[in-house]
């Protein structure tokens, strides 16, 4: 993201500084400036009502800049954030001007839509999802390895990650919808996609679930895909201590 950031930091802008609550952007507004989140934290809600958290430094507006669409998600402050504001007649006055820089800031933009446009909003996402019978347990080891899960880009189903932010104060980066309306189906997107580095799935072995079929397919992407996958204590154990030495190195 820093790439991105320095490519931009020399065409004129204006900083503004908003409190929290702040409205950035709206569904539906017309594209007409790139912001570059300098400090603070941003929440991206999209029309499914799918959630993410972007924190400083980071690039928003690239998507509908680029394409010359309308908005698709609403952006709110959710802490005080400071920003630099690059309204559109202005950038494209600026690559006209500077030619030999034009396909770098473009480049690099085009770059960042499409790791968006597949999916990836963050660093390797972290999933945790549980059925209703085994929340209390995933939070409990969630709680237990702390220091882990809050170093990491945590993905969760609705319920799960609200539970996560409430009763542990851990945020979760990004929240797609509850299982059974389609919340394990949008993980497993993200795991084919390449964006997730482990996935913790508490299911209830005791317990038929009325989407049992987007339960199967989730843990099938993930052996397809080589990625680690959690149903216990015992296996989140070692999946932790195992990426934790890799991140060390």
């Amino acid at each position: 993201m820093t790439g991105v950031m320095d490519l931009l930091d020399g065409i004129p802008s204006r900083e503004e500084v908003l409190p929290v609550g702040s409205t950035l952007i709206r569904i539906g507004d017309r594209p007409g400036r790139i912001i570059l989140l300098l400090e603070g934290r941003l929440e991206v809600i999209n029309k499914h009502n799918e959630r993410m958290l972007l924190d400083a430094p980071t690039v928003i507006g690239e998507i509908s800049y680029l394409g010359q669409i309308t908005a698709v998600a609403n952006v709110l402050s959710v802490t005080s954030v400071r920003l630099r504001v690059i309204d559109e007649t202005i950038l494209r006055d600026w690559v006209t001007r500077h030619p030999d820089k034009m396909i770098d800031v473009y480049s690099g933009l085009s770059k960042l839509a499409i790791s968006r446009l597949h999916g990836q909003f963050h660093e390797r996402y972290v999933a945790v999802v549980a059925h209703d019978g085994r929340k209390s347990e995933l939070l409990t080891f969630i709680d237990q390895h702390r220091k882990y899960f809050t170093s990491r880009a945590l993905l969760a189903t609705a319920t799960t990650g609200a539970r996560i932010e409430k009763e542990l104060g851990i945020p979760v980066a990004r929240r797609v919808l509850s299982g059974p309306v389609g919340g394990d189906q949008e993980i497993g997107a993200l795991v084919s996609r390449g964006c997730v580095e482990a996935v913790f799935f508490y299911r209830d072995p005791l317990w038929a679930q009325p989407h049992q079929a987007d339960v199967n397919a989730l843990v099938r992407v993930c052996e397809l895909a080589n990625i680690p996958l959690a149903t216990n204590d015992a296996t989140a154990r070692l999946i932790v201590a195992g990426l934790a030495v890799n991140s060390a190195k």
